[in-house]
């Protein structure tokens, strides 16, 4: 149906005989998608109209689109001639909808078509669009209709909605440029103030991040809300096209930068780039300094995160959906933890027992009463399928990818791996910092205060400094580089001590997170100055501080979106498993990762990575007996992905993976029964001369040799075996 919105030029029509159609026809839908040769003429029709227009002889123009009386013209539509009324609707809400419902013709269930499939056009969002292709045009029908011909028909309707935005963007002013800006700062006061936010003194890190996240809830409010004349409400509304993050360094505040260090520094660009841009030495330092950061993850992360990828997908080639069980009936399922709606969301259309033992379907959007309990999920990790993972196990998912050459394995590694390369990647565009606040006990705040990450002296103290003292025991000390001995800047401490000289009374300051607290070297001399002998370690009196001295500074840590996909890759490539001991552990905290991650993966797809790694404990090549209602978590073992593919019970898939000189010598190697696709890349025919597709004399060569010595061998053990 590609060719379905070429508008052919229209007969000329004026605007009075367009009125007159539209008010004295009426459209029968279920006459209009009877065939696809109906359907394409009357959408052209009623498309032209908009693209191409009609003539305004008083205005001596043709006018489409951009005429509110001919985009927003009603017709009268009847889904079927039985209808007692008509019904109504606009011309351009009408064409989305008949656009949605061209799926009901290549689905052949037209009769289906009733007033329950018209969709709401008056607020299109990313989010209500694609839940009412998956309400109406991918639910009912995914057990029934093959997923192909599921897959075109969306594949139609998606291309045609997306014509939309190509014919009419420039009618309707969907870009943007300064006199947007402008327009708006114009009208609205507080956007104004929006455009030209600056910091206060002294804010924390953690604080300024909340303060650009508030304002920029407020620049959203009077660009969606208050002002619905501007040319960026559309992109915002319909959620795609912008991303908030960036639009806020663009238009409120760049904020604070990541250093290659994994902290923040603690000095934000105080400008955006409407307004003033790196108009500063300093802010141009800290935009610099920030830029190493992606090209660093690039050349350090990303190839990390592709051979972490190649190994997901080795491991997990062999594994598809089974085409002749439709419940295996294991004796064990995971219990999963359903925290959130979120968590729920995670496992939609999934199988779970209830208390009773009964086996019921997860329905995100109505089972809500399940969020907060612990349920018996069914999982492909304990599947006992022999030729695949049961329906069951897999969820309703399976009818969509239930074709006999899908790579439901090698799908998964996808779904897992994709979103954390495209982080990284995206490193390079949005420097974001997550902060954690730093938070000390009320006594700290009675002598000290925080100007952004450093401590100062509190000029407002009721308290009598001229008691006190600083102390740090000696043995409190710690060195950033031991060689480097008591250099001024080489010194840290996790916690103060406060001494009274009257009362002796003393008082312990530490940081709610126990972070380092690094001295600067004015600190640390005025300390050797006051030493006292007889006291072990170093003191301070307060007294002799000013409004200016810093005591010591504390390094705000990053807390990187890229972190819990980076923990993504230690709980299924590391021995400790991030902590898992179970395998209800490995699927929980995987599926928490993928929520922390911002992640729209399925749950499914963690766990058919997951399914991989479990073993006997017995016998390392073979999985666990889960049909044994006996079996504990004491009687299989959990292996990371790189002891997985040298331990995979298929020759071929563990030859593929590094090693294979130390197989060769293993004798587990030699116990190995599993056919893999790979089997065909370790087939006798590739040294025949005429298959070979290596193009290096070399290797010619060297093929060559080893057919000989084969050839040789067998020679040699035949000979042996007729004498015998």
């Amino acid at each position: 149906m590609s060719e379905l919105l070429d508008v052919e030029e229209p007969s000329e029509l004026t605007y009075q005989q367009y009125d007159e159609y539209l008010n004295h026809t009426l459209f029968i839908v279920h006459d209009i998608c009877e065939s696809k040769k109906t359907f394409k003429k009357t959408l052209r029709e009623l498309y032209g109209f908009l693209k191409l227009g009609v003539e305004f002889p008083e205005l001596q123009k043709r006018m489409g689109f951009e005429s509110p009386e001919v985009r927003k013209h009603i017709l009268y539509y009847k889904f079927t001639k039985d209808e007692a009324k008509p019904r109504t609707m606009q011309i351009r809400h009408f064409i989305i909808n008949l656009m949605l419902w061209s799926a009901f013709i290549r689905y052949e269930r037209v009769d289906e078509l009733n007033a329950s499939q018209i969709y709401d056009c008056s607020n299109v969002t990313k989010k209500n669009l694609n839940g009412y292709i998956n309400e109406h045009l991918i639910a009912p029908y995914r057990s029934t209709i093959d997923a192909r011909t599921i897959s075109k028909a969306l594949d139609d309707c998606i291309y045609m909605l997306s014509m939309i935005y190509i014919d009419f963007a420039l009618m309707m002013g969907l870009t943007m440029d300064m006199e947007t800006f402008i327009d708006l700062r114009n009208r609205s006061e507080r956007f104004n103030e929006l455009l030209n936010t600056k910091p206060e003194e002294g804010m924390q890190p953690k604080e300024i991040e909340e303060m650009i996240s508030g304002r920029l809830q407020e620049y959203l409010d009077i660009v969606i809300n208050q002002d619905k004349t501007n040319n960026l409400r559309p992109f915002l509304v319909t959620g795609a096209g912008i991303n908030t993050g960036q639009l806020a360094q663009f238009s409120i505040m760049d904020g604070l930068k990541p250093d290659i260090e994994g902290n923040v520094n603690p000095t934000p660009i105080d400008s955006n780039f409407i307004n003033g841009g790196l108009n500063s030495i300093s802010n141009f330092y800290i935009d610099g300094q920030a830029g190493c950061k992606p090209l660093i993850l690039n050349k350090t992360v990303m190839g990390k995160s592709g051979y972490f990828s190649y190994k997901t997908m080795t491991l997990s080639s062999n594994y598809r959906l089974s085409q002749t069980v439709e419940d295996c009936h294991t004796a064990r399922s995971i219990k999963y933890e359903v925290k959130t709606k979120k968590h729920l969301q995670k496992i939609d259309m999934r199988y779970y027992y209830d208390d009773l033992g009964e086996l019921h379907r997860v329905d995100a959007d109505h089972d809500l009463d399940l969020i907060g309990k612990t349920i018996l999920l069914r999982d492909p990790t304990t599947c006992t399928c022999k030729d695949g993972i049961c329906h069951i196990c897999y969820g309703d998912a399976w009818y969509a990818n239930n074709d006999p050459q899908f790579h439901a394995g090698r799908f998964a590694a996808t779904q897992i791996n994709e979103p954390i390369q495209q982080k990284i990647l995206s490193s390079k565009h949005m420097l974001r910092t997550v902060s954690d606040k730093i938070k000390f006990e009320p006594d700290f705040y009675r002598f000290f205060i925080l100007d952004t990450n450093k401590i100062k002296l509190n000029m407002d103290s009721t308290e009598d400094l001229h008691q006190w003292k600083l102390f740090i025991p000696t043995d409190e000390f710690y060195y950033i580089d031991e060689l480097s001995g008591n250099d001024d800047f080489n010194i840290y401490v996790d916690k103060f001590m406060l001494w009274n000289k009257k009362t002796n009374e003393l008082i312990e300051l530490k940081e709610g997170m126990e972070r380092d607290m690094f001295l600067f070297g004015d600190t640390v001399s005025q300390m050797k100055k006051e030493t006292v002998n007889d006291i072990p370690g170093k003191t301070l009196n307060l007294s002799s501080l000013s409004d200016e001295d810093a005591i010591a500074a504390i390094n705000v840590v990053n807390n990187e979106l890229s972190t819990p996909l980076k923990n993504i890759i230690k709980l299924l490539d590391r021995k400790d498993h991030f902590g898992c001991k179970t395998i209800d552990d490995m699927v929980n905290n995987l599926v928490q990762l993928t929520i922390d991650s911002d992640m729209s993966v399925a749950a499914v797809h963690g766990s058919m990575l997951i399914k991989g790694l479990i073993r006997d404990a017995d016998n390392i090549l073979i999985p666990p007996d889960w049909n044994n209602p006996k079996l504990t978590d004491e009687d299989y073992q959990m292996l990371s992905v790189s002891n997985a593919l040298i331990y995979n019970p298929s020759l071929s898939v563990s030859f593929s993976f590094d090693n294979a000189n130390k197989q060769m010598i293993s004798p587990m190697t030699y116990k190995k029964y599993k056919p893999s696709d790979y089997d065909l890349f370790f087939k006798e025919d590739l040294y025949d001369d005429s298959k070979l597709f290596y193009t290096s004399k070399k290797q010619k060569a060297s093929l060559r040799r080893m057919k000989k010595y084969r050839e040789d061998y067998r020679h040699k053990h035949n000979k042996k075996k007729s004498k015998k």
